[in-house]
């Protein structure tokens, strides 16, 4: 089984309850959806590079064109690509 990474966007108060409900709540009330890494993307170039609750902080959210699944609370915006 491949791993699943999971992106979250923004990295201020509600990106690390994101966080926290990932890792204590959906990995384990939804066994096949179990994330095994988590990411950070944020628009403030001063959090890029740096580690917040353990979890890198890689850029914005144009540094990761790819993903299957995009939500921000922030801009509210939902991006689905199946």
């Amino acid at each position: 089984m491949r791993k699943k990474t999971l992106i979250i966007i923004g990295c201020g108060g509600f990106g690390r309850e994101v966080l926290w409900a990932a890792r204590e709540n959906l990995n384990r009330s939804v066994p096949n959806l179990r994330f095994e890494n988590f990411i950070f993307v944020d628009d403030n170039l001063k959090t890029h590079k740096t580690v917040i609750c353990d979890v890198p902080v890689i850029g914005c959210i144009e540094d990761v064109p790819n993903c299957k699944f995009k939500i921000s609370s922030s801009k509210f915006q939902i991006n689905v690509k199946f």
